[in-house]
């Protein structure tokens, strides 16, 4: 008996978690590739390019293997509202608040994610989350505040942080989180690489305007090669390959076992970090790493 995938059996929780943890292992890719890009292109432009060539990417994608449109109204409005809230307004809320806030602040804030992924779940549902994913959770948050205080210290000592700042980095948390949840949804009835795909083509009609108005004053030529693989990494692997896996996988585990996973992105963050910068794995990283790992393990034990 075929499953909803195609599959001939259904995909054993090992296989569900295994392409949770890789997707947040090719998220945790992600500050390393903005380092990079950034380089080249302002915060803002950054964004709106990973989007726009994911998006060409996703066309064509759809245009070669012929991925079914989303039918009806129901599914192309969930469709839209996860495409727009994942690849649209967050990293434009995102950049923006970064923009006014510090390094450190914006960061502890974007590791709030599965905490708002699984409270909205919760609140869509009307269920009150297991005093288990609770505890979990907890223990792998404070992993990420405790792996966070290091930067802060180091970054935000002058006190660059600023309250509006991160008031738009919190509310693009939240929106991107309804993005999940629509996504997973969608995942339930359709391919889950083709709900990313998708989302990736609406969410880059959005911010196609946007591309237009802020090139004209860009030195196209003036930008390195490094700035556009970062570019490149943000649309391929974070976008389209890392939203296809996470959509999947909560579809098939759930949002509240399968959401907490993504306490790995920081941990995965600091790795490469420290191959790519030579940035320095202290003791507070390694006791980081161990509050997140075992936070998670807990909130998602049957």
């Amino acid at each position: 008996m075929q499953d909803k995938s195609g599959s001939l059996t259904a995909p054993s929780t090992a296989v569900i978690v295994g392409v949770a943890v890789i997707s947040m292992i090719f998220w945790g890719g992600t500050p390393a590739a903005t380092r990079y890009a950034v380089n080249g292109f302002d915060p803002v432009m950054a964004a709106v390019l990973r989007t726009m060539v994911a998006a060409a990417i996703s066309l064509l994608i759809v245009g070669l293997i012929r991925l079914p449109a989303p039918a009806g109204n129901r599914q192309w409005v969930l469709a839209a509202v996860s495409g727009i809230s994942c690849f649209a307004i967050f990293p434009m809320l995102l950049g923006y608040g970064i923009s006014r806030t510090s390094t450190g602040h914006a960061a502890l804030i974007i590791a709030m994610g599965p905490i708002a992924t699984g409270l909205i779940a919760a609140g869509l549902k009307r269920a009150i989350p297991e005093k288990q994913w609770w505890n979990g959770t907890v223990v792998a948050l404070a992993g990420v505040g405790l792996l966070l205080s290091e930067s802060v210290g180091a970054e935000t000592g002058t006190g660059a942080s600023d309250l509006f700042g991160d008031v738009v980095c919190i509310i693009g948390m939240c929106i991107v989180a309804i993005g999940y949840i629509a996504g997973s949804r969608l995942s339930a009835e359709q391919n889950a690489f083709g709900v990313t795909c998708w989302g990736l083509i609406i969410a880059g009609f959005v911010l196609l305007p946007i591309l237009l108005l802020r090139s004209a004053g860009l030195d196209w030529a003036a930008v390195g090669l490094p700035s556009w693989g970062g570019v490149f990494y943000l649309a391929l692997i974070s976008s389209i390959i890392g939203y296809a896996g996470f959509f999947w996988a909560l579809d098939r585990g759930g949002v509240m076992r399968i959401s907490p996973i993504q306490f790995i992105v920081p941990v995965a963050g600091v790795i490469f970090g420290c191959i790519l910068f030579d940035e320095s794995f202290t003791w507070v990283m390694f006791m980081s790493a161990v509050a997140i790992i075992g936070g998670i393990a807990f909130a998602r034990r049957p």
